[in-house]
């Protein structure tokens, strides 16, 4: 066989460890944020509170500034909102990442595997998958790569949680039940 005619590889190396490495840590990372958030909240004065901070003493609405408690209240529940929302965040782009490596090693199992197939996987293909919702993602990932995690049924009501305090301002709606009138999160404890 002349060196023009041998055939091209190329080999791509998934360190699927470091993929879960990867999102492990941007959860440490948010948690980490939040354990500081938290200490610093606690540690809190009203008489802080009512005082000027040196870089930022802007009030758009001073007759409506919240009471310290109310402020306090308000404060740990965007913190504990915010963690949640940004760890399902992570959870959607560490799926993204599953789905682009069980889309390569599809096309691993080709005969022929032409250029436009790897543009596909990591151009529209994940464009695509990326927007799906949460839920979608799971289930597509199940469906097409019968790739599912015992953890699934945690990360969708822990998304349902997300959902009721991002978009309905901590309200449960009928929809977001997944027991009779009750919405129900597990959570994974060690």
């Amino acid at each position: 066989m002349s060196p023009a005619s041998a055939e091209k590889h190329i080999t791509i190396h998934t360190d699927t460890g470091a993929l879960l490495g990867s999102f492990l840590g941007e959860v440490q990372k948010l948690l980490d944020v939040v354990t500081l958030a938290f200490t610093g909240l606690e540690a809190a004065t009203e008489s802080q509170y009512d005082g000027t901070l040196a870089f930022f003493s802007f009030h758009p609405a001073a007759d409506r500034r919240q009471p310290f408690p109310d402020v306090k209240r308000n404060c740990s529940q965007w913190l504990l909102s915010s963690f949640l929302s940004d760890s399902v965040d992570a959870a959607g782009m560490f799926l993204v990442e599953c789905w682009e490596v069980c889309s390569f090693y599809r096309l691993s199992t080709r005969d022929v595997v032409f250029g436009a197939d790897y543009l596909a996987v990591r151009g529209s293909g994940k464009k695509e998958f990326h927007s799906l919702g949460f839920p979608d993602k799971l289930k597509c990932l199940a469906e097409e790569f019968q790739v599912e995690t015992p953890l699934g049924r945690h990360f969708l009501t822990m998304n349902k949680a997300r959902n009721c305090l991002v978009h309905r301002n901590g309200v449960v709606a009928k929809r977001d039940c997944n027991d009779v009138d009750v919405l129900t999160v597990e959570w994974r404890s060690l």
